[in-house]
């Protein structure tokens, strides 16, 4: 028995064969056309790769911020939150509350290399430990505070997002001004190594210790002024650490009880 090949195929089969022929032509269609696009838009994630982008956003704006422009937008942000919840959470006698907004400088002690200029949100919640405004001592309060740093550096770019636990003593007030002196450490997480030599890794440690006038705006708060100097490096995790010092100048609130 003998086939013919050129014998005609069912209707059916001829269905099926031209239907497999189109979905064949369309994912060809579809691959160039993917194709295309993937190198079209290499150029781009080139380009995108070299720049580093704010995680945020511009907060749904829909352009992505680069390097040094994350700092303002972050800084807005902590300020907006942190005084719509602070007046809500201020009703114990015993809790402090703050918000500083702080502008630092790197300094050429030892050496100014990449002249790093960072502004940060410093969000302050603590615990009034000791209070006594009538004691004979030069020291009439004893705190201890959690501040939080959120911004990043406007040169040469890069997020700043850490904590300290800070230590702070009130002297004596004159009318409505109140000098104080503190001291606080903590971790820090930074792109800045990226940019700056004078840094080695994305974990920082951050020491600082600074004085300021609290000057009263009625009994529970007051406008703040302050100087600190501070020093930056990772404490030895990783090489190199050169680290860097630095000033920084703040201002801002403070919510607390007096007596």
């Amino acid at each position: 028995m003998t086939v013919d090949s050129a014998a005609p195929f069912p209707s059916s089969q001829r269905r099926g064969g031209a239907a497999a022929s189109r979905l064949a032509r369309r994912g060809g269609q579809i691959g160039e056309t993917s194709g295309r696009s993937s190198i079209e838009a290499s150029p781009y994630r080139a380009r995108a790769s070299r720049q580093p982008v704010c995680a945020f956003a511009a907060l749904g704006a829909g352009t992505p911020l680069r390097g040094g422009e994350c700092g303002p937008v972050l800084l807005a942000l902590v300020c907006t939150l942190w005084l719509h919840s602070v007046e809500a959470l201020a009703g114990s006698d015993r809790l402090v509350f703050g918000l500083q907004a702080a502008y630092g400088l790197e300094n050429g002690i030892p050496r100014n290399i990449s002249h790093i200029q960072m502004l940060y949100a410093q969000p302050q919640v603590g615990i009034i430990v000791w209070d006594f405004p009538e004691s004979r001592l030069l020291i009439k309060r004893f705190e201890i505070v959690s501040e939080g740093i959120i911004g990043g550096a406007i040169h040469p770019g890069g997020h700043l997002l850490g904590d300290t636990v800070m230590f702070r003593v009130s002297g004596n007030p004159r009318r409505k001004f109140i000098p104080f002196f503190n001291v606080s450490s903590g971790p820090l997480r930074t792109n800045l190594d990226e940019k700056a030599p004078e840094l080695g890794g994305h974990v920082q440690f951050i020491s600082q210790g600074g004085v300021g006038i609290q000057r009263r705006l009625n009994v529970k708060q007051s406008v703040v002024m302050e100087y600190r100097y501070f020093h930056m490096s990772n404490a030895g995790l990783t090489k190199p650490n050169p680290g860097f010092n630095g000033s920084m100048l703040s201002i801002g609130m403070r919510w607390n009880p007096t007596k």
